[in-house]
């Protein structure tokens, strides 16, 4: 007799995506100290008034421009890497919802709650839609958790 499996996903600690959104922040970081130290640089006496301005916040924007290429470059690393099932360094921008996965413990066919008839309520299928074993009668009790893999 088969058994409901819950299924997690593993996940990645680095890659290309992550050095980009580091060097990402980086350049962000040294942007705005060189805005800063051409903000001290306005204080002498050289006549230079509307250059130091003008390199100060030439720099900020520089340094907002690369942030925002590379955040968006490691962005599109891993939707790329989670659209063809490989572990990505970092998180995925947005709102997410924890969701669990069960799966048939014999085919690996993913199982989801059917709706009961003239109802609103879900129950568990009584046996797989793919290889049509039938699963344990306490469904709840018998579902296995797989450990997560590190």
């Amino acid at each position: 007799m088969a058994n409901i499996q819950k299924k997690h996903s593993k996940k990645c600690l680095g890659g290309k995506e992550e050095q980009m959104s580091d060097f990402a922040k980086a350049f962000l970081v040294i942007g705005v100290l060189g805005l800063f130290a051409c903000l001290l640089l306005l204080g002498r006496e050289d006549g230079l008034f509307q250059f130091w301005i003008a390199l100060g916040i030439g720099c900020f924007i520089q340094g907002l421009f690369f942030f925002i290429i590379l955040s968006f470059g490691a962005e599109i690393i891993r939707l790329l890497k989670k659209l063809n099932g490989l572990p990505f360094g970092g998180e995925i921008s947005g709102k997410f919802i924890t969701c669990h996965i069960f799966q048939c413990s014999e085919c690996k066919t993913q199982i989801t709650k059917e709706k009961v008839p003239l109802s609103d309520k879900e129950r568990w299928p009584r046996k797989c839609q793919n290889c049509g074993v039938e699963f344990a009668k306490d469904e709840e009790a018998n579902i296995i958790i797989l450990e997560k893999e590190k």
